[in-house]
């Protein structure tokens, strides 16, 4: 019983040496938090202000632009919620997102709608 902790203590601190030695070749980040506030914090750190490291901010706010970027983080995330048996997490997600979209396609149509007359020219000539 104890192997097993010493085991998992062991893989723990692995895991931290690595995100450490990650973290030191990290050069440019851009994280996402929300407080218990509710209000979501945005935090940009670089190495410095070189031509590299500002080329890879870019690179960083390329990626969040692009629609993959979206998926890309929904499929990180519902490998992780599966690994951890969160199901129930995962199915929140899921109906979150079903909401957004559906709220979108509202909302576009209701656009769309807003330019439109509601009896069109060519219906009048033709009573």
């Amino acid at each position: 019983m104890f192997d097993f902790l010493k085991k998992k203590q062991e893989n723990n601190q692995q895991e931290t040496n690595q995100e450490d030695e990650d973290q030191e070749d990290v050069i440019a980040a851009i994280t996402y938090k929300i407080g218990s506030d509710n209000i979501v914090y945005i935090d940009v750190n670089v190495e410095d202000y070189d031509i590299d490291t500002v080329q890879a901010l870019c690179k960083i706010l390329d990626i969040l632009s692009e629609d993959y970027a979206y998926v890309q983080t929904l499929e990180t995330l519902k490998k992780g919620l599966i690994e951890v048996e969160a199901k129930d997490a995962l199915e929140l997600i899921y109906e979150h997102i079903g909401k957004q979209m559906s709220q979108k396609i509202v909302n576009n149509v209701k656009e769309f709608m807003k330019d439109q007359p509601c009896i069109k020219p060519s219906q009048m000539l033709n009573r």
